[in-house]
């Protein structure tokens, strides 16, 4: 399975391969082919798939533990309750997140996340990708 904390649930939506650290880039882009091909995902709070070890998000003082980017995920958790029947549970799988990706992205372009996403650096850009009709967006 496939660690994703909450809030990178919500780039997945917008990532078109680029706009992020090479590295970070990397990282998502691979967690994509392997959500694609049908792996499956497990929600976790601090690091995961993505961004552990990158930005000393080993330790807990790395970017990964920083309250501005536990607070985005508390917010991405609670925002995205909504849109899984039966919730998400720290810990298990994500249910039929492929499944949801159409409906997420409704929801994304509509602004339901959008409290999540606040002081995010690439904020602009994703709403952007979202404005344009996610064209070129990788998952």
């Amino acid at each position: 399975m496939i660690p994703l904390r909450p809030h990178h649930l919500l780039c997945l939506l917008t990532f078109v391969g680029r706009g992020y650290a090479d590295s970070f880039a990397r990282r998502l882009l691979a967690v994509v082919e392997s959500l694609k091909a049908g792996t499956p995902a497990r929600l976790v709070t601090g690091p995961d798939a993505i961004c552990a070890g990158l930005l000393g998000c080993t330790n807990d003082d790395g970017h990964c533990r920083q309250p501005s980017v536990t607070a985005r995920d508390a917010d991405a958790l609670r925002l995205l309750q909504p849109h899984f029947d039966g919730g998400l549970t720290v810990g298990a799988e994500i249910p039929g997140l492929l499944a949801r990706r159409a409906a997420l992205r409704v929801a994304y372009r509509d602004g339901a996340f959008r409290a999540a996403c606040q002081g995010c650096p690439w904020q602009g850009f994703c709403a952007e990708i979202a404005r344009g009709g996610y064209a070129g967006a990788c998952f």
